[in-house]
Parts: structure tokens; sequence; C-alpha cells
């Protein structure tokens, strides 16, 4: 750092694992991270909370959503503007991103949605004091923090506003990623039912008929692959109905009955590569629930953020927010006097 700006900005690692994982996330179209607690876009106290953000706004302003993802909040934000003077939203990601929702909008809005993927916020590619405002959503907390503040420091206006919510380390949904790792971890082990469902598939692919079913009960590697995967799926059973989170569990049993059932139709192949997109999507998630556990903010960490925008002379308010009682993380506003 010197004078407030991150410096050899070209030497900034980029997080290939991480990009990767996001990237597969987002083009499946899932509008944000949070689908078991919303099912459309965000509603409740966050609504609320950007809603009340977007209307500060003055209207016809250029602003940056940093780790937009698939730009829920640029979307809401977009929601309650006055459509006759939207603002511009530069939509910046590390990640490949395709925001569904761009497609069934007007064109004046999709005319002021910039998109970003591949873009770092530690090295963004805007003058200095050239954006109005920024937000960001469970993402600016992934960067590294002494760069991305001062570099956002140094593309807002004076005048600039800041609006970011983020993770926090006793949030419902870093409890639950301490969850889902472990869930994650087990339903990958070698002795776990993904594996265990892999040596299983070939035998079940010669299942065509009551004959093929018959003969398949007298081969000794058949039965073994079968009785060793009714095990893990019965120790699958027991960790549901125990756990506090057990959606990807579920995941896991439904997706594996489908391969199953699909694989003596569709053959071993299919079968397989099946298979391994699943293997691929439980590694992601134990990657990105990983990351939220080690990036989420605790008290002392959010007074560290506060205090860099208190130093450019912005009044700073912070609180946690919450979604029917529960804690989903830390709201942040930055603003000029």
């Amino acid at each position: 750092m010197r004078d407030g700006v991150c410096l050899a900005r070209e030497t900034i690692a980029v997080n290939n694992e991480r990009t990767g994982s996001w990237s597969r996330y987002w083009t499946t179209g899932a509008l944000h991270s949070c689908p078991g607690s919303y099912a459309g876009n965000y509603s409740g106290e966050i609504a609320a909370f950007w809603c009340e953000v977007a209307h500060s706004f003055a209207a016809g302003t250029c602003g940056i959503d940093i780790g937009c993802g698939n730009a829920p909040v640029a979307d809401l934000i977009f929601r309650y503007s006055d459509p006759k003077r939207l603002p511009t939203i530069h939509l910046l990601d590390a990640a490949t991103i395709a925001p569904p929702w761009l497609h069934g909008v007007s064109a004046p809005v999709r005319e002021h949605s910039v998109l970003h993927p591949g873009t770092l916020v530690e090295a963004m590619p805007f003058d200095s004091a050239s954006i109005d405002w920024a937000v960001s959503q469970y993402g600016i907390e992934y960067s590294d923090l002494d760069c991305s503040l001062a570099e956002l420091v140094r593309v807002l206006k004076p005048n600039g506003h800041v609006a970011l919510v983020m993770h926090a380390t006793d949030s419902v949904l870093a409890d639950v990623a301490r969850v889902e790792v472990t869930h994650c971890e087990w339903l990958l082990h070698a002795q776990g039912p993904i594996v265990a469902a892999a040596r299983l598939l070939e035998p079940m692919s010669r299942v065509r008929d009551a004959r093929s079913g018959q003969a398949l009960r007298h081969d000794a590697a058949a039965n073994e692959a079968r009785q060793n995967f009714n095990a893990c799926m019965r120790a699958l059973d027991a960790r549901v109905a125990v756990s506090e989170a057990p959606d990807i569990l579920l995941d896991a049993r439904h997706v594996i009955a489908q391969i199953f059932g699909g694989v003596q139709t569709a053959g071993l192949s299919w079968g397989e590569s099946q298979l391994l997109l699943f293997r691929q999507m439980l590694s992601d998630s134990q990657l990105r629930s990983s990351e939220l556990i080690q990036h989420a903010l605790g008290e002392s960490a959010l007074a560290r953020m506060a205090e860099v925008f208190r130093g450019t002379g912005r009044r700073v308010q912070t609180r946690a927010i919450h979604d029917r009682q529960r804690k989903m993380g830390w709201a942040l506003n930055a603003i000029a006097p």
C-alpha cells in the first residue's frame, strides 16, 4: 500500500479455484447464493435495506455492484429507481456471470447494466473519483480488503455512497456452511456414498429386465457393491435425521436415485458423466462453504472496515441484518456528509 493505493495491481492473484466454482454456479441460472431462503429475489429486511439505499441515490447516477454474481441487488435497485432516470450499474465479478433476469427486463434497464465478468475489485477499470456509489452483497468480504477498500475509495467520488451486506461469523448462513462442509466431506470420502454409487453403476446398467436382474443376484462383486451402497444410504438417512441443515444430503439421495433410474436406459457412460457432474457440484459447494466461513466478518473486522470509510469523512452506520429473526449478516452504510 502507498498513499491509500494498492501497488502492483497487475500482480494481484486470481483465485482460479474460486472463480471456477462460482462460474459454474452462476451459469446454472441461480439468482443468488441463498436459494434455500428465498424462492425469488431477496425479500424481507434485506430487500427493505436495498429499497432504502436505492431511494437515497440521486437519479441518473453511476454505481458499481461488487461481487455481483447474477446481480440480485442490481435487479432490486432498478425496481426501486425512477424508470425515466435509471442509474447506470457496472456489474463486477471475478467469475463468469449470466444474470437471467436481464433477458426479461426493458431495453433501458439492459442498456444501463454493464457487465464486467472476470474483474477483481482490487483492480477496477474505472477512473479515480468517477463512481457515485457502490453496493455489494456477500461479495466484497471475499477480496483482499486492504487492497479492495483502497481501490473502492479511489474510484468513488468524494461524496460517493457505499452500502454493503456481508457475511457474519455468527449468522445462520455461516452456521449452515459449517454443517454443509462436513456433509460434503462425508459424501465425497473414499468410503462415502458417491464412491459407493460409482461402484454400483456398472452392475445397475446391466439390469434390462427380470432375467438380467436375476443374473445379477449371483454376481459376487455386484452384491458387494450393492451391500456397501445400501450401508452408505442407511448412514445418510441417519445423518439426515440429526442434521439441522440436511438439504445437501437430501439432494445427494435424490440425484443418485435419478442416476440409477436412468442408467439402465441411457447407459453406463451417461451415468458416469452425471455422477461426475454431481461430484463436481459437491466439491464446488464444499469450497464455497469453506470460503464463506473463512471470509465471514466478526465485530472487530466490521469495525476496522467502518474506520476506513470514517477516515474519508463519511458517516458510517453498521448493524446486523435479519430475516425471520435469523441473523443473515452485517449491513454497512457509509454516506458523505
